[in-house]
């Protein structure tokens, strides 16, 4: 749907699509945004709503950027990375 907004995470130079993807959400839900990587906003979000979902990304995104360029999201990380729920044969 046009509407529809969503998040890719890409893998980066020292970590796997999935360890960044965990730490985005790890980070995201410990800002209190609940998200899976698409924005579902609604009439009944209000500015302040929007503000803490900025002031998330501002937090977040350069975090994911420096752990990687560290090599130490693995380190950051509070469970195991992400597996992919289906596999190719």
């Amino acid at each position: 749907h046009p509407t529809w907004s969503f998040i890719l995470i890409k893998s980066g130079v020292n970590s796997s699509d999935y360890e960044m993807k965990t730490l985005f959400l790890q980070e995201m839900f410990k800002r209190g945004i609940l998200t899976l990587g698409s924005h579902n906003l609604t009439s009944a979000h209000d500015k302040n709503d929007l503000y803490a979902l900025i002031n998330a990304y501002e937090e977040v995104l350069p975090l994911l950027v420096e752990a990687d360029q560290a090599n130490t999201v693995r380190d950051i990380l509070e469970c195991a990375p992400l597996e992919p729920l289906f596999k190719v044969r």
